[in-house]
Formats: C-alpha cells, structure tokens, sequence
C-alpha cells in the first residue's frame, strides 16, 4: 500500500526537523521512516537521502552521528534495491 507522496514528504520534514537535533526525536523519526518504507515512494526518499548527506549537523559527532550514517545507509540500501541507484 502506498499512501502518496505526501506520506513521504511528512516524514521527510520530520527528518529536516531532527537533523541537528541533540534530543530522542532523531532515532524516533529514523525507525519510524525505517518501519515504513514501503510506504514512502522512491523521490522521497531520495529528497532524504540528499538532506540527509547535506546536514550542516548531525547532533553529536560521537553520540548523534553515527545514527544518522546507519540512517543514510538504509535509505541508500532501498533506493538501490528499488533500482534506483543513480539516485544516491
């Protein structure tokens, strides 16, 4: 079931909210978007995929950072399994 893009572009401004946040809402917003992938469609995830890699910060270098790589990762994951490759 895919809800549209505007499923996704909510969850893309909540990824744009957390990014530099130093609080519990980035791992919120990441295992949600995780847990619902199959309903976000393929350019935004994409849209994700850029905000995420240009941050100008993500938290905590130490603490906060090395979710979001994890983050990035996935969603570079099912970009590619999706076939959209050049994409990232």
């Amino acid at each position: 079931m895919e809800l549209g893009r505007d499923f996704g572009t909510v969850c893309g401004c909540a990824i744009r909210y957390s990014l530099g946040r130093q609080t519990y809402m980035p791992s919120l917003v990441q295992q949600f978007v995780i847990r619902n992938l199959n309903l976000i469609d393929g350019y935004s995830l994409a849209v994700m995929v850029r905000d995420v890699k240009e941050a100008p910060s993500y938290g905590n270098e130490t603490i906060d950072k090395p979710g979001w790589m994890n983050f990035l990762a996935v969603l570079e994951k099912e970009l590619k399994d999706r076939g959209y490759g050049n994409c990232v």
